[in-house]
């Protein structure tokens, strides 16, 4: 379809700057409505549930179209994101004047699910990532960003030996991140198996990179330029990590691109390639059900907290609760960090009347990240100012109650109170939502638009006593006085009485039971005010931006000044969920790489479901001659509780918390590997033995002797010979080459023979009680192996019928052949 087709200018312009954002939904303002043509109208209609209409078009017939209110464009636009689609927002950017055949329009920005900005789009508590990836050989790049936050990380993954895949590689990290959006260079795009993957594995929408292409030679200079810094060096990137700068000029593009270079609040690149952090990868992150409960666990399905961070949670702030999930999944392995977090909750606990004066003051902190990047992106009003103002107020309050040799704002304190004079010397405490409709700027700031005021004031007291002195002159009781955007000032008087309209009155407007009057007084009062508000709309316009370019100028500071608050929220937070939970504090070792003691731990989110004293504590000790503990016992007795509370345990410890558990001696891991649970992976064509052994291999490859390593009935997928010689294999492999500390869960009680042979290993087991043949789970964890499996009493225990139990106790009988024996 050519421009030719379309005869108006309008419908000219609009096929032009489609051309430009063909991958995009245009919302095209026509006044107070945002329109949608041809065939973006047919695909808004249906995902809206609007109505399809048509307008002319010239010789050729119709042109499809729908349009949205202007003032209710977000609702509608996070129907479009979700559905998967972007959308170009383009705005009227001149007024409309006598000769002009047609305002000028443009692209203010592109709204797509890794940009979004609005309030309502997006979960206060996560943050939304932007991410893309390059790869080569053996490397693989990642840049990933949070555009309603100004975080920007990149970071690199090699590949150890060549049993690992590249590929897997980029969609472990992926997961881990979980971004609302990929982006992908068109080679990588094109990449149908790389695509299918992704698409298998991640919940994200994947699109082509449109932004401008930068030269290869030029993407140094091209980030230096933007961040107005000499060299990437003060990011931590130095000139010679071509494959970072890649993927970081990619994304920064695409963000320049989708918010028309609004991007005042990115201040830096944080380069986590060589972050030293507990890994945890992504299946890790699951099978720990770190931040979401998985169906499958019994505890998730009743209603109530089922995962890490929604128990211990205990934030005020928004930044404080996303900050606590960056915690969670990168924990600390620095013991002097560690330390210096277990302090801070240690002195927070002990001083009740700090911790309340603080957490009055964090109450009144609004997302300060997302406030601010409003501003930075030109999406902001005069109530996101006002909200910024107030809650810098109250975090300079909050951090001087807490001590200041922990978190000093000497250095920023003056930036902000300077910040928070300008925000509250400009703008009234409660201004509109409309920042071109006036009434949000303070007297006294602007000479010219107080003149203006002044001016009007005549005017504006004689209209407000006009209703008061008809009503006497003309004696009708309900004549009104009233305003609105299309007819200005108005007498309205109901029909009734009509016939007591005076000789002056010009009948203006006629309505189903009333009639609306001017006179010429009126008229000219209001010329006079309406002529001078545009100037004043104008002006407050002119300062509000103004006003906040000034306060982007310490975008830094203010940024600051919200990491401060975060990280003092969630100190508070793990204050009050150690004194709420009764945790102890944890003694972090060092040197001691096998030592792990734990005396009555506790499951961190089992024991919050159960009333309070139905948890049944237990205690575990690693140590140099005992770094791989055999669990045995049957379905339902607490295994993977128990082999799962200690990976909890250990992650909580390097996060900087308290511990649940009546005394904890901690020595710090690398990383925490697991294997648990057998759900299939049908849609990739893997079985649940295939991804039990993928996993397994992971593990293998990856884990060193300081990790911790959680294996959860590996080798139940398969035959039951296959399985426990793979079982044994694995153990054999761990004790002889990686020597990691080891929580080995099993229904293979054939494997505790093993520790006749390797002295490394020790066995448990959950504690049983039988009475006549009835068991007890008791959910104890004792040393030694046992060589039952109560298969059957599991199953009676089910549900399943009594004529099914007895049969399987005759077969057992009849069957019961010599167990299996391993060579030892």
């Amino acid at each position: 379809m050519t421009d030719r087709q379309f005869e108006t200018p309008m419908m000219q312009q609009y096929m032009k700057i489609k051309s430009k954002y063909k991958d995009c939904l245009l919302f095209f303002r026509l006044g107070d409505f945002y329109e949608l043509f041809l065939e973006d109208a047919e695909i808004g209609s249906k995902i809206l549930d609007i109505t399809l209409t048509a307008r002319n078009k010239g010789k050729d017939g119709k042109v499809a179209m729908c349009g949205v209110p202007y003032h209710a464009i977000d609702s509608y636009l996070s129907r479009i994101v979700k559905a998967g689609y972007k959308v170009a927002i383009c705005e009227q950017v001149s007024d409309a004047t006598s000769g002009q055949e047609i305002v000028e329009r443009e692209v203010i920005r592109v709204v797509t699910p890794g940009t979004i900005l609005s309030e309502g789009m997006l979960d206060r508590k996560t943050s939304n990532y932007l991410l893309t990836f390059n790869k080569l050989k053996n490397e693989a790049y990642f840049a990933y960003a949070d555009i309603s936050t100004g975080k920007f990380f990149v970071f690199s993954k090699t590949r150890k030996n060549s049993d690992q895949n590249i590929d897997d590689i980029i969609i472990s990290e992926t997961k881990k991140i979980s971004p609302q959006e990929i982006i992908l260079e068109k080679e990588l795009y094109e990449n149908k198996d790389l695509i299918r993957k992704l698409q298998e594995n991640i919940k994200s929408n994947i699109f082509i990179n449109p932004s401008e292409k930068i030269d290869s030679n030029k993407k140094y200079e091209y980030l230096t330029n933007f961040f107005q810094i000499k060299t990437l060096d003060v990011f931590g990137i130095k000139s010679s990590e071509k494959g970072l700068i890649e993927v970081a000029t990619n994304l920064l593009s695409y963000l320049r691109y989708t918010q028309k270079d609004n991007l005042f609040h990115i201040k830096q690149i944080i380069n986590a390639t060589n972050s030293t952090y507990m890994k945890l990868d992504a299946e890790t992150i699951n099978n720990l059900e770190i931040f979401e409960g998985n169906s499958r666990n019994f505890y998730s399905q009743r209603k109530t907290k089922s995962d890490l961070i929604s128990v211990i949670d205990q934030t005020q702030t928004s930044m404080a609760a996303r900050l606590l999930k960056q915690w969670a999944m990168f924990p600390l392995i620095d013991k002097k960090l560690i330390d210096e977090r277990l302090d801070s909750v240690t002195n927070l606990i002990k001083d009740h009347k700090k911790r309340e004066n603080i957490i009055v003051h964090l109450e009144k902190i609004l997302d300060i990240e997302r406030l601010l990047s409003k501003l930075g992106t030109g999406t902001s009003n005069s109530r996101d100012v006002v909200a910024l103002g107030t809650s810098l107020t109250n975090s300079i309050l909050a951090i001087e109650q807490y001590d200041h040799s922990k978190i000093s704002i000497n250095n920023i304190k003056e930036k902000i109170e300077n910040t928070t004079k300008i925000i509250s010397k400009t703008f009234k405490e409660n201004p509109p939502v409309s920042i071109r409709e006036g009434n949000m700027i303070n007297d006294g700031v602007n000479q010219k638009l107080d003149d203006i005021k002044s001016s009007i004031s005549d005017s504006k007291e004689w209209i407000a006593q006009l209703e008061k002195k008809e009503k006497e002159r003309t004696k009708i009781n309900n004549l009104k006085v009233g305003f609105n955007s299309v007819f200005g000032y108005y007498i309205e008087i109901s029909k009734a009485n009509v016939k007591s309209v005076p000789q002056n009155y010009v009948r203006k407007q006629t309505l189903v039971n009333a009639e609306r009057y001017i006179t010429e007084e009126l008229k000219y009062k209001e010329e006079i005010v309406l002529t001078a508000q545009d100037q004043i709309n104008k002006i407050e316009y002119e300062i509000f931006q103004d006003k906040v370019k000034e306060i982007l100028e310490e975008a830094e500071a203010i940024q600051n000044i919200s990491n401060m608050i975060a990280n003092l929220d969630c100190l508070i937070s793990f204050a009050q969920t150690a004194l709420e939970k009764n945790y102890i504090r944890p003694k972090i070792l060092e040197s001691k790489k096998y030592s792990l003691k734990l005396i009555e731990s506790r499951h961190t989110v089992v024991e919050n479901v159960l009333n309070a004293g139905e948890f049944n504590p237990n205690s575990t000790d690693f140590s140099k001659n005992s770094f791989i503990h055999l669990i045995t016992g049957p379905n339902m007795s607490g295994k993977s509780t128990y082999i799962r509370q200690i990976a909890l345990i250990q992650i909580l410890a390097q996060m900087g918390s308290y511990v649940p558990a009546y005394e904890a001696e901690i020595s710090i891991v690398d990383g925490i590997y697991t294997r648990i649970g057998a759900g299939d992976a049908l849609a990739q064509g893997l079985s649940t033995f295939m991804v039990e052994m993928i996993e397994t291999a992971k593990i293998l490859h990856n884990a060193t002797e300081n990790s911790l390593i959680i294996l959860d009935e590996v080798g139940r997928g398969t035959s039951t010979i296959d399985g426990l010689s793979i079982a044994r294999a694995v153990i054999e492999y761990i004790h002889d080459k990686i020597k990691a500390k080891t929580l080995f869960a099993t229904h293979f009680h054939e494997l505790i023979q093993m520790s006749q042979r390797f002295k490394k290993i020790e066995n448990f087991h959950i504690k049983v009680s039988e009475d006549n043949g009835e068991i007890k789970f008791l959910h104890k964890v004792e040393k030694g192996g046992t060589d039952k499996s109560y298969g059957i009493e599991v199953a009676k225990l089910a549900g399943v019928p009594d004529a099914v139990i007895k049969k399987a106790k005759l077969y057992l009988e009849q069957n019961n052949q010599p167990q299996l024996k391993l060579d030892i």
